[in-house]
């Protein structure tokens, strides 16, 4: 009898895991189809050998090919600019509405590679965008699901001896059409790019990250996220993280139509958006300080449409 029941239980055992298997692997392909012998494009052979900031050079970073997408596996690509210098023929996989990832060797391998050349590279620094969708639950403790997943990725090269203030973290929502695949798997779920580092300098230095303004429409306290405002909060969070002594004072303002009250109200909630963003890119809210103007300082005359447009604003600055 007893070894009737053992035998049951292997037999119970063997179902259960050739059952995990087939759904983690066939269905929902988040196993590494090549085992262990991918190899990456352009990653060094040997680890990038660790020098003294002073003696380092910068890396020399050149296009490379990516390899050919197989099945439903995405290439794992990571650019500075906008060329690929480091291709891997396999990415992380992270599953629908979740911030962890299975990390088949290649992309263990993408990110040892990565962390060596950040090692040795002190000029160089490392953007992180998750991706979403916008059908996607989070269920993490970040704003969103792009965040969290930045955040996995930004854990990883901690690990690896990165510097945290080394590594800034964005999110940008996708279609869900170009994002999952038929099996509910992202095909990517995170972008990479490696960019300059601001240098080091003095708490005397000028402020290399210039004041600049954003603009609203009428009656209006969203901002639409873009590029190139992408990279202003990036670089900006990139000084702000090496000066913790600094404060970034964000400015509401709008035109002249409306009660004061109610305009000083408008410019706050426009200020507050966008500290929301900075505080969603990784800055701490204790350096934001926060403040409206209302329709007290015009830019431009309220007497046109035009200069009304540029009344309605907010004012970005370091001090």
């Amino acid at each position: 009898m007893r070894l009737l029941i053992t035998i049951l239980v292997f037999l119970l055992m063997g179902w259960l895991g050739g059952g995990t298997w087939f759904w983690v692997c066939k269905v929902k392909q988040l196993c590494n189809k090549g085992g262990s012998t991918h190899t990456s494009i352009s990653a060094p052979a040997a680890p990038v050998p660790e020098v003294e900031a002073d003696e380092a050079e910068p890396a020399r970073l050149s296009p490379v090919s990516v390899p050919e997408p197989v099945g439903n596996v995405s290439p794992l690509r990571i650019r500075y600019g906008e060329e690929v210098v480091m291709a891997f023929e396999d990415s992380w996989h992270f599953g629908k509405s979740s911030a962890q990832a299975y990390m088949p060797p290649a992309a263990r391998r993408a990110l040892d590679s990565l962390a060596s050349l950040l090692k040795a590279d002190p000029t160089k620094a490392i953007e992180l965008t998750g991706l979403y969708a916008e059908s996607e639950q989070n269920r993490s403790e970040s704003t969103n699901l792009g965040l969290a997943r930045a955040d996995f990725i930004a854990r990883q090269l901690v690990q690896r001896g990165i510097d945290e203030k080394r590594i800034i973290k964005s999110f940008e929502l996708l279609p869900e059409a170009g994002l999952l695949n038929e099996q509910d798997t992202l095909l990517n779920g995170l972008n990479i790019r490696l960019i300059d580092a601001i240098a080091e300098s003095t708490t005397d230095a000028p402020v290399p990250i210039p004041a600049r303004d954003l603009y609203f429409s009428f009656n209006n306290t969203v901002l639409n996220m873009n590029p190139e405002l992408r990279a202003y909060i990036t670089r900006s969070i990139q000084y702000l993280n090496q000066h913790p002594d600094k404060k970034l004072r964000i400015t509401g303002h709008t035109d002249n139509i409306g009660e004061p009250e109610v305009n000083l109200i408008i410019g706050r909630g426009r200020a507050e958006q966008v500290k929301q963003y900075f505080v969603e890119f990784g800055l701490s809210p204790d350096q934001i300080i926060t403040d409206s103007k209302g329709a007290s300082q015009p830019k431009a005359s309220n007497d046109t449409r035009e200069g009304r447009a540029q009344n309605r604003r907010v004012e970005i600055k370091i001090e």
